[in-house]
């Protein structure tokens, strides 16, 4: 061991010489590295001589030349290896180095990158700022602002906030050097377009390239923040509209009624202060019963209105009547009812009054209508004698001369004396509001001409022609209130009549607008009377009005015609007006629009005049009080073939319909015991013992108001009659009853008629038929053939109609019956074709089957009767023309 006594100091001064130039620090920790790595070699070295057999004592070569030699080579392979292993260390640390360096670049770079790439995809507007210089922002603040992302990253975050928001606290908060900062606040910014909008701004501190900065997020806040401005708004206008309102206003809970809030004027009514107000119950204020307040509600719903009538108390004891509207609201997600009270106490007293004055009116009005009733009853009725029997005489007495003058001005001073009890009336019905307008069909070209006819017999004393002009142009039949447009001319033609001594009287009919479905006619009365001054015309369709002071006792008239008219017209939506120069004559003229019918005609089978008219086979039972009446109606219906039974009350009236079958009932209204009234609803009582409820029932009454008419058909009865009335009308209501049996006031459905007649050569060709085929019959005997033409004639119109009245009401035997009873006559005029439908209808009337095709037939007999009866009317003018024996005493 002695032999390495001096290796560290050569190691040493190897050492020292080997890193010259390191510092001492460095050196020391180096030569101190290095002191280990010799040790070791050395004794690796001299582990291996002491091994090795080279190195034997016995070796030639002497120790301190192996040691010497040994010493320079392991110098030499020590120094070698340690620098090449120090070379080689170096670079692997090199190598280690430059490869972390190159991956944490890569990582940093794909994190920046990851960073970025969720920076611009997040919705918010994100912001980095330093120094409040803008960095970096994303996409989302550049929409956000309208600015571009340039624009943004040269600008402050100041420039992008509102001056009202840069007193926000939260503003004085924002520290970017403090690696703690963090805070959340409420901007309003300016955008590059100059608009206003609201952000929540949270912020927090970050690192940004190794300096401190602040990351912040946006988010659009504006659609809130406007909603919460429009809701303060809301609240202040609300509290501003409650507070200051006029109006009394509570707001209650609904549940308890404990009043929670009182405007002023609520406070002023009820005269309790705010603070008691809000500790009361609506019970402490409602005088009413919970049960009473109940029973309101209920009748507010069925009545569907959001208000309720009740009562309520004030400070000082009084009691007023309200009227409450209340209106659910959510407060502060609270249901609350919200009170509207108004005071309704004077208007109260003000309804109370009205209701007893519209009470003591209506009772003064029914008390006026029963006197109207009974007025126009006492004198209607013995005028509708006075009439009847004039007309009796007229036309059936050989009156000389002298008489028949007599009689005709009895006649016109009636009819004289029933217009003026018409005009009263009619005007009190039109102030009433009362009138109701009829929509029939009528033809204008008769309505005019039965009009003249009707003032004919004055105009003709005073030698005044009337002239009447109809424009071709105007459809034959209108729908509308015939009887009204009736009543309007008479008066203009009355008054054209009455005011005019020498000249004419015209009246001429234009179209003056026509569409598809109506047309508006103008219709004019002129005469060459005297005149109407100037400064009366403006007054003169006023109520009780004459042109002059003294019109009356000379003309007479009530003064009530021209305001009628006026009105009748201006209820079916025309105009009227006047044109008149004084000793010069006057034109009035009125236009009123009328719906167009599709019908060329209105064949009326009806309305036939003088012997033609007849009941033949029907009973009729009369009840009537008045005498007079009895004996004229009597004698009418006798005229006409019929048979009259006569009852002086109702309760007469019903024990004869118990025994006896009628036709139909003529019902006076006002009779003693029973009235009319009573008497027809026993009669339509299926309890009582009349034999036929469905018998018609025709109202005799002088009572024409509204009222009177209702309560006619609220009895159950068909028509009524008002006294007096011509006898085609008589005769027309009572044809009309016969076929509508059943019901009341309601006409069955009728059967199409025929729009054509026969044209004139086919007329003559069914003339000369029928003429051979009664030939052959009858031979010569011209007054047989006129007496089976005139039995036709009474008894196919009464057969169709009960023909057409069995089919309505599917009385099938009975239609067999009736076709049966007219089968040989048309057989004997030679109309096979028409026995050949009558066949065809028994057969299925027997079948009962096939109800379209029998409806067809009864059809087709319908129309080819009423061709035939027209032809039969011809032949029988044709044989009276030209055959001087008393036919009609041949007949009796």
């Amino acid at each position: 061991m002695g032999n390495y006594s001096g290796l560290p100091r050569k190691m040493e001064s190897i050492n020292s010489n080997t890193f010259p130039n390191q510092p001492s620090e460095e050196a020391g920790s180096y030569n101190a590295f290095n002191y280990g790595k010799v040790d070791s070699y050395a004794s690796l070295h001299a582990v291996s001589h002491y091994n090795n057999p080279l190195s034997s004592e016995h070796s030639d070569i002497s120790r301190s030349t192996l040691m010497i030699s040994g010493l320079i080579s392991t110098n030499f392979f020590n120094n070698f290896f340690f620098i090449f292993g120090l070379l080689f260390l170096g670079t692997a640390i090199l190598l280690f180095l430059l490869y972390n360096t190159i991956q944490a670049r890569k990582t940093a770079q794909s994190t920046e990158n990851r960073f970025r790439t969720l920076l611009e995809a997040n919705p918010s507007a994100i912001m980095i700022f330093q120094n409040f210089r803008l960095g970096f922002v994303n996409s989302a603040l550049a929409d956000l602002t309208g600015f571009t992302r340039e624009e943004l990253t040269q600008m402050e975050i100041w420039q992008l906030i509102h001056p009202s928001s840069l007193n926000n606290p939260a503003a004085d908060t924002i520290d970017v050097k403090s690696k703690t900062f963090s805070f959340r606040g409420e901007f309003r910014i300016i955008t590059k377009n100059k608009k206003e909008k609201w952000i929540d701004l949270s912020t927090r501190s970050i690192d940004f390239y190794n300096q401190p900065a602040v990351l912040a997020t946006a988010i659009d806040i504006t659609e809130r923040k406007n909603a919460e401005l429009h809701i303060k708004e809301s609240e202040l206008r609300y509290k501003n509209f409650f507070s200051k309102n006029s109006a009394i206003m509570l707001i209650t809970d609904p549940d308890t009624g404990n009043i929670q809030d009182a405007n002023q004027a609520a406070i002023n009514y009820y005269g309790y202060s705010r603070e008691k107000l809000v500790t009361m119950n609506m019970s402490q204020i409602n005088v009413l019963s919970s049960v009473s307040i109940k029973r309101e509600i209920v009748q507010a719903k069925t009545q569907n209105r959001n208000y309720y009538y009740l009562k309520h108390k004030l400070a000082d004891g009084s009691e007023r009547d309200v009227e409450v509207y209340t209106s659910m609201i959510e407060v502060q997600s609270t249901l609350l009812s919200y009170c509207i009270v108004f005071d309704i106490t004077e208007r109260r007293k003000i309804e109370e009054e009205l209701k007893k004055a519209k009470e003591m009116a209506e009772e003064a009005n029914r008390v006026k209508s029963f006197f109207v009733s009974n007025v126009s009853h006492e004198i209607r009725t013995p005028l509708n004698a006075i009439i009847g029997l004039t007309d009796l005489i007229i036309e059936g007495e050989q009156l000389s001369s002298k008489q028949m003058q007599n009689m005709k001005s009895i006649k016109y001073s009636s009819d004289h004396l029933l217009g003026v009890i018409n005009d009263v009336l009619d005007f009190s019905k039109l102030e009433a509001g009362k009138v109701e307008l009829e929509k029939i069909e009528f033809d204008i070209y008769t309505l005019i001409n039965e009009s003249v006819k009707t003032v004919e017999f004055k105009a003709n004393e005073s030698q005044i022609a009337i002239n009447t002009s109809i424009d071709p142009d105007i459809p034959p039949v209108l729908k509308g209130d015939p009887s009204r447009l009736r009543q309007i001319l008479l008066n203009l033609l009355s008054n054209a009549i009455k005011f005019t001594h020498e000249g004419h009287v015209d009246i001429q009919v234009k179209i003056i607008n026509r569409d598809t479905d109506k047309a508006e006619l103008k219709f004019s009365v002129s005469d060459t009377g005297i005149g109407i001054p100037e400064h009366k015309q403006k007054q003169l369709f006023q109520s009780f009005t004459q042109a002059e002071s003294d019109t009356t006792s000379k003309y007479g008239g009530t003064g009530l015609g021209l305001s009628i008219s006026k009105k009748l017209v201006e209820l079916q939506n025309g105009k009227i007006g006047m044109k008149s120069i004084e000793g010069m004559g006057s034109t009035f003229w009125f236009s009123i629009n009328y719906e167009i019918s599709e019908k060329t005609f209105l064949p009326d089978m009806n309305k036939v005049s003088g012997r033609l008219k007849d009941l033949s086979g029907v009973k009729i039972l009369m009840a009537e009080d008045d005498k007079m009446n009895q004996f004229v109606m009597k004698q009418i219906i006798e005229k006409w073939n019929g048979f009259l039974d006569i009852a002086h009350n109702g309760r007469e009236a019903i024990e004869k319909l118990e025994k006896n079958d009628y036709h139909l009932v003529l019902m006076d209204l006002h009779m003693p015991e029973l009235n009319g009234y009573e008497t027809a609803r026993k009669i339509r009582n299926a309890k009582s013992a009349v034999l036929n409820h469905d018998l018609p029932i025709v109202a005799l009454t002088a009572d024409v108001t509204s009222e009177t008419r209702q309560k006619v058909k609220e009895a159950g009865m068909n028509d009524f009659i008002t006294k007096p009335s011509e006898q085609d009308i008589i005769y027309k209501k009572i044809m009309s009853a016969l076929r509508n049996t059943k019901t009341c006031f309601v006409e069955k459905k009728a059967l199409p008629v025929s729009k054509e007649q026969p044209k004139e050569q086919n007329l003559e060709k069914s003339k000369l038929r029928i003429q051979k085929a009664l030939a052959d019959i009858f031979d010569e005997d011209t007054e047989g053939i006129v007496a089976l033409i005139v039995r036709f004639l009474k008894e196919i119109p009464r057969t169709i109609v009960g023909i057409n009245e069995a089919f309505y009401d599917q009385d099938l035997e009975n239609l067999g019956k009736l076709v049966h009873k007219i089968k040989p006559g048309y057989s004997y005029m030679g109309f096979s074709e028409v026995s050949d439908k009558i066949t065809r209808i028994q057969e299925l009337t027997k079948s009962k089957s096939n109800p379209a095709r029998l409806e067809e037939l009864c059809r087709e007999l319908d129309e080819d009767s009423r061709k035939i009866i027209y032809i039969l009317r011809q032949l029988h003018k044709d044989y009276l023309s030209n055959n001087t024996t008393n036919i009609h005493q041949k007949l009796e």
